[in-house]
């Protein structure tokens, strides 16, 4: 196979990769502010609003 195919599509398959990581988290950010429902407060916001870096 020639490498300039190979390279663009190992790129275009990234992308398409990264495209559905972007969305799924996209879902699951607001399935999750859906169904918060915090009553108590620590430190002035939501528990859940905390964010785990990648």
């Amino acid at each position: 196979m020639d490498n300039k195919k190979l390279g663009i599509i190992l790129i275009v398959i990234c992308i398409f990769l990264g495209l559905i990581l972007f969305s799924l988290n996209n879902l699951l950010n607001t399935h999750l502010d859906a169904g918060c429902q915090c009553t108590v407060l620590e430190g002035g916001s939501c528990p859940h609003e905390k964010q785990t870096s990648w």
